[in-house]
């Protein structure tokens, strides 16, 4: 339940209470850039003590470790924002559905015709 605050209140999705109630997405998924919505929702990105307010490391004025995994902090994050929630919503993966048991998309032509599953 907290994902799912969390992310109405930063105005990714809607929830919608009833019977036929369910989360919506507030944005197209072309609009939803993962880097950003990682950064968004992960409260705690600091990969070590001294990027923090609590610092106490004796070595931080200095250290080089510190720049360097900055960088790769924010190399990571721009390479998630080359893509965006689109590029996760491709055609499902047979093996996926298996896996998570649950209902394949079916598209209109799908629907008309009928299919068989194994």
């Amino acid at each position: 339940m907290k994902v799912v605050q969390d992310l109405s209140q930063k105005g990714y999705i809607t929830a919608i209470r009833g019977k036929n109630g369910g989360l919506l997405l507030k944005k197209a998924p072309e609009d939803i850039r993962l880097g950003t919505l990682v950064s968004d929702t992960e409260h705690d990105l600091q990969l070590v003590e001294c990027f923090g307010e609590d610092n106490e490391c004796r070595i931080t004025p200095a250290c080089r470790l510190k720049p360097i995994l900055a960088e790769a902090l924010g190399a990571f994050l721009a390479v998630l924002d080359n893509y965006t929630l689109a590029d996760m919503l491709g055609p499902q993966e047979p093996v996926l559905v298996q896996l998570l048991s649950i209902q394949p998309l079916t598209s209109p032509k799908a629907e008309a015709a009928p299919s068989q599953v194994p």
